[in-house]
């Protein structure tokens, strides 16, 4: 292998998207469905509710039933009190 495949290998291992746990979404199973139409729907009525993101997954034996699952953003977290360093104890 020449020194710039060599290189072009490294550069792309660098960049390699490893996630956080804490950054990925927690998806939860809304409901299971025969038919993708009634996901559908299931998955319209979801969105007016104001849930941010929906989506549908074909699973089970052979592809034949659809899940709906949803996300929702977690709140923004508060700031803890910063702790005083120099305090006197």
């Amino acid at each position: 292998m020449s020194k710039s495949k060599r290189r072009k290998n490294l550069h792309l291992d660098d960049n390699k998207n490893e996630t956080d746990p804490k950054e990925c979404k927690k998806w939860s199973r809304v409901g299971v469905f025969s038919s993708y139409e009634e996901a559908s729907n299931k998955k319209k009525a979801l969105l007016e509710t104001g849930v941010d993101e929906v989506k549908i997954k074909r699973f089970g034996q052979e592809g034949l039933k659809f899940q709906v699952k949803t996300w929702k953003a977690p709140a923004p977290k508060q700031n803890a009190k910063k702790r005083n360093k120099n305090r006197v104890k």
